[in-house]
């Protein structure tokens, strides 16, 4: 018993020709590029009135202290972006002006890609 397929338009299809068009193709292109690089630096912080604010908001809605466990959750969940840089140079400078105004729990983060 032999089968025949067809396209969507009812045209016969020769699937000993179509293996050998796959067969004869070029393989596909494989890139050279690495699987990781590097993006740059970004400066990530919290501002200290969001800090308070929440701190407040959890003593009166609780009626007890803040715990310091929930605190560094709290600051490790809600950092914010503060500069994207290129450089690790100004990523310090930025980091170091941030500082300066009064964000709080101020770290430098490296950016980077990974490809699939």
């Amino acid at each position: 018993m032999s089968v025949n397929y067809v396209n969507y338009q009812g045209c016969a299809i020769d699937i000993k020709a179509a293996e050998v068009r796959a067969a004869n193709e070029k393989p596909k292109r494989t890139s050279n590029a690495p699987t990781e690089f590097h993006k740059g630096y970004k400066a990530v912080a919290v501002k200290a009135d969001e800090l308070d604010n929440a701190q407040t908001r959890y003593e009166k809605e609780n009626r007890c202290k803040w715990p310091d466990n929930l605190k560094s959750s709290w600051v490790s969940r809600h950092k914010k972006l503060v500069k994207r840089v290129v450089l690790l140079e100004a990523a310090e400078v930025a980091k170091r002006l941030a500082e300066k105004v009064g964000w709080l729990h101020v770290e430098i983060r490296s950016i980077e890609r990974k490809n699939k």
